[in-house]
This record gives structure tokens, C-alpha cells and sequence, in this order.
């Protein structure tokens, strides 16, 4: 997964800053993402943040987790470092 999402990400250009981003979405039982976005204060700036959402946005469907053996939603939250 966190190759996946490196390869989609893409500086902004704008002003170069080094820093986390911290970007939390959901992985639905179906295996598609949703509600990607920065979680709030774990941000740089806005267009940082935006590059950070749309490599994740980019990625593909991901394999869900599981509970008792039945795909379950589940909530990520994934460091983006930002070199």
C-alpha cells in the first residue's frame, strides 16, 4: 500500500517544504477508498495537503481487512513524508 501511494505522489509546485502529512481514509468491504482526507493540524499547506489526498485518490481499489472472515470498512491513517 505505501508503495503504491509513494509512486502517485507529486510535489506541488509551490514553495519547497519538507514535513509529514498525516492522511486518513476508509477502505470499504468493497475494497474502494473514501472520505480521503488530511487529518486536521497534520497538514503543511493547502497545496501539499491537496497533492497528498489526490496520490492516495490515484491508487487503486486495496484489499479490505477482515473481522471473523467478512471484509470490514476500516480506517487508515497513513504518514506522507514530504523530503
Amino acid at each position: 500500500m505505501y508503495a503504491v501511494i509513494s509512486r502517485n505522489l507529486k510535489r506541488p509546485p509551490v514553495p519547497r517544504q519538507r514535513g509529514q502529512i498525516m492522511v486518513q481514509f476508509t477502505v470499504l468491504a468493497s475494497g474502494a477508498l473514501s472520505g480521503i482526507g488530511v487529518v486536521p493540524v497534520r497538514g503543511l499547506n493547502p497545496a501539499y495537503d491537496a497533492a497528498a489526498v489526490a496520490a492516495v485518490s490515484r491508487s487503486n481499489t486495496f484489499t479490505p481487512g477482515k473481522r471473523g472472515g467478512q471484509p470490514v470498512d476500516m480506517v487508515l491513517t497513513v504518514p506522507m513524508e514530504f523530503k
